[in-house]
């Protein structure tokens, strides 16, 4: 028998480590500066347990009926909400959503979150990429949909609370051409150097989406320092992007940005039950 788990687990004492984490952020990287495996000597939340990502095995996952769906009707929205294209201190491709607020509800959250920005991981072949992995596969990127509890005013403060941080995650693999990102693709190629912000044109969020319900719920962390807790929803269905496309941000290794192959790999899953709001799900 699966009990759910609701909250997230949150030492108080842990505060205290975010203090000064922020200030410290630009020195980790995954080849440059700070890599993964040093990332808890400066990052003590690193070396904790339920950490992300992890490798999600199907035939483990625990059904439960009292998992909820998502409102995800207002990433439909364009008007007043600005976007810029970022490298994240040349460490990911990242839009960041500014004016009107994005707002996320249902999905057995522990309240409403606001969308701050989202962000790409990717590797340099198209069996590399992923920091999820389902049955042990990694597939060749990743999308992170970043939201805070909306009581918050960013991620950064959110990030020091209980519940303060949800993120919704989505593999990408290889397939034909999606014209709805052709936007974020066009675009990437100009991106020289870390400091480099582009605006963009904006579009419904949810035009980068599958339309899948279907989603694994566990609680985990950031997969980049500092490492805080996160209430980790990955839905079941692949986004699907041409090789040509997917190039684009592979071509971005040959910068000297720290912008190949920057995904974490799977942590423990110290006991951790995977739950999902679909039956036999995949």
């Amino acid at each position: 028998m699966c009990t759910r788990i609701t909250r997230l687990v949150f030492v108080k004492s842990s505060r205290s480590i975010f203090n000064g984490l922020i200030r410290k952020a630009h020195n980790w990287g995954y080849r440059q500066g700070i890599v993964p495996e040093e990332w808890h000597t400066v990052f003590p939340l690193c070396n904790a347990k339920f950490q992300s990502p992890i490798d999600i095995k199907t035939s483990d996952v625990a059904y439960d009926s009292s998992l909820e769906k998502f409102n995800l009707e207002e990433l439909e929205k364009t008007r007043d909400v600005d976007m810029v294209l970022c490298t994240n201190h040349g460490r990911s491709i990242q839009v960041n959503l500014q004016g009107h607020d994005i707002k996320v509800t249902g999905g057995s959250l522990p309240g409403t979150y606001k969308v701050e920005q989202f962000h790409f991981h990717w590797g340099p072949n198209n069996n590399v990429g992923s920091e999820h992995t389902y049955d042990g596969k990694q597939v060749t990127a990743e999308l992170h949909i970043v939201m805070h509890l909306d009581k918050y005013s960013n991620a950064g403060e959110a990030l020091k609370n209980e519940n303060g941080l949800a993120v919704l995650g989505y593999l990408i693999d290889v397939g034909s051409h999606n014209k709805n990102y052709d936007e974020i693709t066009d675009k990437v190629k100009n991106v020289q150097k870390q400091d480099d912000i582009l605006p963009l044109q904006s579009f419904k969020l949810s035009s980068l989406l599958p339309s899948s319900k279907c989603y694994y719920r566990y609680l985990g962390s950031m997969t980049t320092p500092p490492c805080a807790p996160v209430i980790w929803t990955m839905f079941t269905e692949n986004i699907y992007l041409s090789e040509n496309q997917l190039q684009e941000f592979r071509n971005l290794g040959n910068t000297d940005m720290d912008l190949i192959h920057n995904c974490r790999s799977p942590r423990p899953l110290d006991g951790r039950i995977v739950t999902s709001n679909c039956n036999n799900s995949s």
